[in-house]
């Protein structure tokens, strides 16, 4: 049983398994009981089932970080196929009110620009990003 000190009862808890026993049944049924969400996402030999764990979605499209951070501001991968497959899992998706969704520069290249290619996979207009828009950890 968890202490509700360390996680309030009041909160939403998204939990990112990135190891094979967050997928147990019994894991799964304890994020159930007390509605914290298992994060989707692709990782590197995780075998994620995607199961619905609570009454909203958080989905990481998150990158192997091969993209060096020089490289970020722009689309280096295109990865337009596997944005089109997470949105059609999305819009699979019955009596979820609330789905986020993060990414990161690791994913293509350009977070910002990955959020574009998901709205746009939705109807929703695209976005347009000032050049050099995104600051890094140095700038603030």
């Amino acid at each position: 049983m968890v202490n509700s000190e360390i996680l309030p009862d009041d909160f939403l808890y998204p939990i990112e398994g990135r190891h094979e026993s967050w997928f147990s049944d019994d894991a799964i049924d304890f994020l159930k009981e007390n509605n914290h969400c298992l994060v989707w996402n692709d990782v590197e030999g995780i075998n994620n089932q995607m199961p619905i764990t609570a009454s909203y979605l958080y989905i990481r499209l998150i990158g192997d970080r091969s993209i060096p951070d020089s490289e970020f501001g722009k689309v280096t991968k295109n990865k337009i196929e596997l944005i089109k497959s997470w949105a059609k899992k999305l819009q699979e998706i019955q009596n979820i009110p609330l789905a986020m969704v993060m990414t990161n520069n690791h994913f293509e290249g350009f977070g910002p620009s990955t959020a574009n290619s998901l709205r746009m996979q939705f109807g929703m207009r695209e976005l347009i990003w000032e050049e050099k828009m995104q600051k890094t950890l140095g700038n603030f």
